[in-house]
């Protein structure tokens, strides 16, 4: 069964209600992962003569359409400023201004009306402290490359202009008023040297100063809580930022060490590839974290995780085979699980980190919709609470939440 695509069309105006046409209009995709939300580029389209635009193709979800003027039209032309600035629908220069777009299959969303705002842009000046120690990498020269940005969610732009001078100092243009994070990469897989926060206001703002850190080769150890009750290599230890960025993974040797190439200064998700264990803390240097994160620095040390073989168990019955059975923890530790149902409705999960969860049950719900938390807020009552200890058993009966339920939230909500 195909799902019919929708059409956003419309039109561009300045501040003045007139027809505008030197600008490009984007499209993005409000998505979430891992409970994180994050908006992504879906496509743009150039302005027709009459300052016109349509976007087709689009599957059913939740969009948010920006509109990046053409900044070098009006540099050519000397327009006195203030210069126009990428506008989010319907007229806000922020994200958190805008106002989403809710498309189901085959909607024909016509007639939208973006009112383009004039706005100063500004420079953020400052030096890298430290690029004299970090090593560029071996091989062709877009793995040496190295880079700075100034990303914000709330900015409709495309990019910005950033330069790194010789001597580590560094000038980024065009930027609208916001809060900033300076973020400096190395590498065709950007490792990070080092980022700054920076609020921009009406002004240009000067002397910022980033600490670079070279990457390090991190070694660590894997240890038993239980000591001598299973073997030690053969443990795949995986490392997932908490930014979007690559993932590294490393395998533990037989006595229990392990060795990454070498990483940016990040907080990373620690994850350890293994049945009948979980991963119970992590100690680096004089910090403990029991939530599953580390944050990797530039002042040496070596990660040592302590794993458990004192796993939990849940397991239940649901009223219909076609449901899906969600894992969903309390707090921070952890990641929502999904379970496997037997032709009689039973579920079980194994090796589950102690501590306290929530159980859901799903009728029809689009994959992965449970991870918005907007979503959550509307049936949050409607999941057993389970705490779990050491080595505990538990059986739960979870009620189904009907798929009639859930249609009119994932509708409102454009989670299609």
């Amino acid at each position: 069964k195909l799902t019919p695509q929708a059409v956003i069309s419309g039109r561009v105006v300045d501040e003045d209600g007139e027809i505008w046409t030197h600008a490009q209009v984007n499209l993005f995709r409000s998505k979430r992962t891992r409970g994180q939300s994050k908006i992504e580029n879906f496509g743009g389209e150039r302005l027709n003569d009459q300052g016109e635009f349509r976007v087709g193709q689009i599957p059913p979800g939740r969009y948010y359409l920006a509109v990046a003027p053409d900044a070098g039209w009006e540099a050519q032309y000397q327009l006195p400023p203030p210069r126009r600035q990428p506008t989010w629908y319907p007229n806000s220069l922020d994200l958190e201004g805008a106002t989403p777009i809710i498309l189901e299959a085959g909607n024909q969303v016509t007639g939208l009306e973006i009112r383009i705002r004039r706005g100063s842009v500004h420079r953020v000046r400052g030096t890298l402290v430290g690029i004299e120690n970090i090593p560029s990498p071996d091989g062709p020269e877009q793995f040496a490359r190295r880079r700075i940005s100034a990303e914000s969610t709330g900015s409709a732009a495309n990019g910005t202009r950033a330069a790194i001078h010789p001597d580590g100092s560094f000038e980024i243009l065009g930027l609208p008023p916001g809060t900033y994070e300076i973020r400096v990469t190395q590498g065709f897989f950007p490792i990070n040297l080092g980022t700054a926060k920076v609020q921009v206001d009406d002004r240009d703002v000067d002397d910022v100063t980033i600490q670079l850190t070279p990457p390090q080769r991190l070694t660590g150890m894997v240890r038993i809580a239980e000591e001598g009750s299973t073997k030690l290599s053969g443990f795949t230890v995986e490392l997932d930022p908490i930014r979007p960025a690559r993932s590294s993974s490393a395998i533990s040797r037989a006595d229990g060490s392990f060795e990454f190439p070498p990483l940016g200064a990040e907080r990373y998700r620690v994850n350890v590839v293994g049945n009948g264990l979980y991963l119970k803390e992590i100690r680096y240097g004089d910090v403990v974290s029991t939530d599953g994160t580390v944050t990797v620095t530039g002042a040496g040390g070596s990660p040592q995780l302590v794993l458990s073989t004192r796993v939990a168990h849940v397991s239940g019955k649901v009223s219909t085979t076609s449901a899906q059975v969600v894992l969903i923890p309390a707090g921070s530790a952890g990641e929502v699980r999904q379970a496997t149902l037997d032709q009689t409705g039973a579920f079980s999960f194994g090796d589950v980190r102690p501590g306290a969860y929530k159980l859901f049950a799903f009728e029809g719900a689009p994959d992965g919709v449970w991870e918005d938390p907007d979503f959550m807020k509307e049936f949050s009552a409607a999941g057993v609470e389970i705490h779990l200890d050491e080595g505990e058993s538990k059986s739960a009966d979870v009620p189904l939440i009907p798929k009639s339920d859930l249609a009119p939230v994932v509708k409102k909500l454009g989670l299609e």
